[in-house]
């Protein structure tokens, strides 16, 4: 297993029916979801992370990462 780390900024999800899927929505130029289908998302360094779900949708900018609205 590879695992690299990559600031990204929080953005909106591009669409209501995104936002409720409870995953984290990326573009597809940033990861390659057939290869990498979860994200480790650390809010406070050095503390537990939290793991998500990918999905992509070119809505989302680059090096941004679609928050589903209840996790924000």
């Amino acid at each position: 297993m590879t695992s690299s780390a990559r600031l990204m900024k929080v953005g909106r999800c591009p669409t209501d029916e995104l936002s409720l899927t409870n995953c984290a929505i990326v573009n597809d130029r940033d990861f390659n979801i057939e290869h990498v289908k979860h994200i480790d998302v650390f809010p406070v360094p050095n503390d537990r992370p939290f793991t998500f779900s990918l999905k992509s949708n070119n809505g989302v900018q680059p090096a941004k990462v679609g928050w589903p609205w209840n996790k924000q």
